[in-house]
């Protein structure tokens, strides 16, 4: 077949389209009113030129349902993620209200906590201290890695904390 004869075929298709979508929109119509031929290739048509529409809702199912789920998806990411920083903010907040309290306490564990570091990311490391005071209540800090390396378990001193903000721990001298 020549491009004039194809288009010219094409045409017919769309006009007999045209008329079937007038006549009824539904698929099972179109097959008694169609010969099979012409049936199939006016849905081999509108599958090519993305027109599948006016047969059925399911048809079209995925061209719906894909855009909805991903916008439904990164508005859950937004969300989890302005509630991560409205708790953040919260807490620095709360902490800076808060006055500054020293009380006696001693190192009871130390640990790392290690992440990223896949692909071409590298890797971060958080240091954590509890310590325990006179009433044997822990509390857990993030310290900085020299804080982390210059005190061992089972040091005894002055902690200086703000809420839940790390300030200072003086160790005893002996």
């Amino acid at each position: 077949m020549t491009n004039d004869c194809l288009f010219l075929w094409l045409s017919n298709i769309l006009l007999i389209m045209s008329i079937v979508i007038e006549i009824g929109r539904n698929k099972e119509d179109l097959k008694e009113f169609l010969p099979a031929s012409i049936y199939d290739t006016m849905i081999i048509y509108a599958i090519e030129r993305k027109c599948l529409m006016f047969f059925s809702p399911f048809e079209n199912f995925m061209f719906n349902a894909v855009p909805f789920i991903v916008m439904t998806f990164f508005v859950i990411i937004f969300i989890v993620f302005f509630i991560g920083i409205g708790k953040s903010i919260s807490e620095n907040i709360r902490n800076s209200k808060m006055e500054e309290i020293t009380i006696p306490a001693r190192i009871i564990t130390k640990r790392i906590h290690v992440w990223g570091g896949h692909g071409n990311s590298s890797a971060h490391t958080s240091y954590y201290v509890t310590f325990e005071d006179e009433n044997v209540e822990r509390k857990e800090f993030s310290v900085s890695d020299s804080f982390y390396s210059m005190h061992a378990e089972g040091d005894t001193g002055m902690l200086t904390h703000k809420g839940t903000r790390f300030i200072h721990f003086e160790r005893d001298r002996f």
